[in-house]
């Protein structure tokens, strides 16, 4: 997860880089530091406040050592790309099988159907690189009948009622059955969102596999 911790800082639950902000806390304070903080809290101090007077520096100071600290210790490799796929009713697809590949490949490529995390959703690690999203009808590369190619103009917008990561797109697209006009994704630390992933709303047109 590349996200930075005062991304999620009033999220309760962050995940690894939760965990390995805790750690590094740990390193440079001793253990009533933490039981400090949550008695600040307790008396009334707002958190940024408790913080600094239970390890001895600001949030962000905290922020800045961290992310050096972490930089060196665990070097980020991958992200995700996710999103959803809806064929040319708007339906979401839950039988089409979903590739998420670097230009030149680094570890074994391999599909994932689409409705294993949800209904025509997807989720893939992937290494911070340029990423090639591809779709076919089964498991086997010789069934990819697709590629996907962004949609310019077509902003990137919430599914209405829905609280899945999934549906906080990052930009929107269809799928082109020529490689050559395929759109590479760029992905990297800054180009996620605050949950660690590239999410993109893709489209199948008519004629295409469904």
């Amino acid at each position: 997860m590349t996200v930075p911790l005062e991304a999620i800082e009033t999220q309760y639950w962050g995940g690894g880089v939760s965990a390995l902000g805790v750690e590094y806390l740990a390193s440079k304070a001793e253990e009533s530091a933490f039981l400090e903080y949550y008695r600040g809290i307790g008396r009334g101090l707002r958190w940024r406040d408790s913080f600094k007077a239970a390890f001895g520096m600001t949030v962000q100071q905290f922020y800045d050592e961290f992310r050096a600290y972490r930089l060196k210790n665990y070097p980020v490799f991958y992200n995700n790309v996710g999103g959803r796929l809806v064929n040319a009713r708007g339906e979401m697809v839950t039988d089409i099988w979903v590739w998420a590949c670097p230009e030149a490949p680094t570890y074994d490529c391999y599909p994932l159907q689409t409705g294993y995390v949800g209904s025509g959703a997807f989720l893939i690690d992937v290494p911070q690189t340029k990423i090639l999203v591809a779709f076919s009808t089964t498991r086997h590369a010789e069934t990819i009948f697709g590629y996907y190619q962004r949609v310019d103009g077509a902003l990137p917008t919430r599914v209405p009622g829905s609280n899945s990561t999934f549906d906080y797109f990052s930009q929107r697209g269809t799928v082109t059955p020529e490689r050559s006009k395929a759109t590479w994704l760029d992905i990297s630390g800054k180009t996620t969102d605050v949950n660690g992933n590239l999410t993109i709303f893709v489209q199948l047109p008519p004629g295409l596999p469904q």
